[in-house]
């Protein structure tokens, strides 16, 4: 029981430095995409799915 009195504050800050950490690596991968063209296997698949799903989409200015 006593080592359960400062858990909750621990638990935030690491809940916190771990999106801090998400942020950081989802920024780095997407310059690192947008930097190469984006033209990945990945991108493909979501251009096919974009192509063949129109009417959920609408096409941006």
């Amino acid at each position: 029981m006593n080592m359960q009195k400062s858990g909750l504050v621990d638990t935030m800050w690491d809940l916190m430095v771990d999106c801090l950490g998400a942020l950081a690596g989802s920024l780095a991968g997407f310059f690192y995409l947008e930097k190469r063209g984006g033209n990945g296997l990945l991108s493909s698949w979501i251009h096919s799915f974009i192509r063949l799903n129109k009417k959920l989409y609408r096409k941006s200015a």
